[in-house]
């Protein structure tokens, strides 16, 4: 790089400066301009395929604790079948997933606010249930579901 620099000074400068002209110099300087382009690209690429490298290194040690903290199998449960798969779609993702004991506390909360979202068109249980039977659910081919309506 710096050969070429200063064949470019010089080319810009004989006139001026009333400098002697090498004709060989220009030629000189931009073969020595190649390989220094060159050099600069492969640095380039090199550096970005260390860091590439260490990015792949930090998902793989993220993926590996990630599968740690999720479950190792599933509950078993007499005349209950659960089943559980953790696909993520990139290399890492953010879902996490527990089998827990659910207190009866929270599963009244979630009833509760439940139905306050369907308050407005069904204020009373007969309205609640023919809202229900107005709304079915429609499963997709592959899944199997249940509807579970309390009322109280």
């Amino acid at each position: 790089m710096l050969v070429f620099a200063a064949t470019a000074l010089h080319s810009n400068l004989k006139d001026f400066l009333h400098l002697p002209d090498y004709p060989f110099l220009e030629p000189l300087g931009f073969a020595a301009f190649i390989p220094s382009i060159r050099y600069i690209a492969a640095e380039k690429i090199f550096a970005d395929e260390r860091r590439l490298l260490s990015v792949e290194r930090e998902l793989a040690i993220a993926r590996e604790i990630q599968t740690s903290i999720l479950p190792s199998g599933s509950p078993e449960i007499k005349n209950l079948r659960i089943t559980a798969a953790y696909r993520p779609m990139t290399a890492v993702a953010g879902d996490f997933y527990e089998f827990a004991p659910v207190p009866a506390a929270l599963i009244a909360a979630m009833i509760k606010v439940a139905m306050q979202s369907v308050v407005t068109c069904a204020n009373t249980p007969p309205r609640g249930a023919a809202w229900v039977e107005s709304h079915p659910f429609r499963p997709t081919p592959r899944s199997v579901r249940y509807r579970i309506v309390f009322m109280a």
